[in-house]
């Protein structure tokens, strides 16, 4: 019973990993859009950032330089997120593919029941899935990176 145990709590765990790091990429693509109505017609406008309006007493080289130096930082946080979320997905399939091969033989010499079996694959694939959609994410991330 403490091996099933474990095993859940590894699938939730790897889940719990590939989530958090898709969501870190999907919010560093983000763009934000607002919809002004104008008569009947609806037409979506991009937010601006408005830089340079509330310097806080910089002068335009320092404030230029901070500027700078922040879009710098986030690239770099960008592309740290982007390498994790890679070895994750190098992680996660490895682990998959390890499950399955495990799950296969257990079900071949009988060690499981056929309902085990049924739940256990679908926890593979649902980890699958979350992979699938970590490496969508990560990709999406490359986009907004070039």
């Amino acid at each position: 019973m403490t091996k099933k145990m474990n095993k859940i709590a590894f699938f939730a765990l790897i889940l719990i990993l590939l989530f958090s790091s898709a969501n870190i990429i999907a919010q560093n693509g983000n763009v934000k859009e607002k919809t002004h109505k104008v008569g009947e017609k609806a037409e979506a406008v991009k937010e601006g950032n408005a830089y340079g309006k509330n310097k806080d007493e910089l002068e335009s080289k320092e404030f230029g330089k901070v500027q700078s130096e922040s879009a710098k930082e986030k690239q770099k946080k960008l592309d740290e997120s982007i390498q994790n979320g890679k070895n994750k997905v190098i992680e996660g399939k490895e682990k998959i593919k390890n499950s399955k091969e495990k799950l296969e033989s257990d079900w071949k010499n009988k060690k499981i029941t056929e309902q085990e079996y049924k739940i256990r694959k679908e926890k593979v694939e649902k980890a699958e899935k979350a992979i699938k959609t970590l490496e969508e994410n990560i990709e999406k991330g490359e986009k907004v990176k070039e």
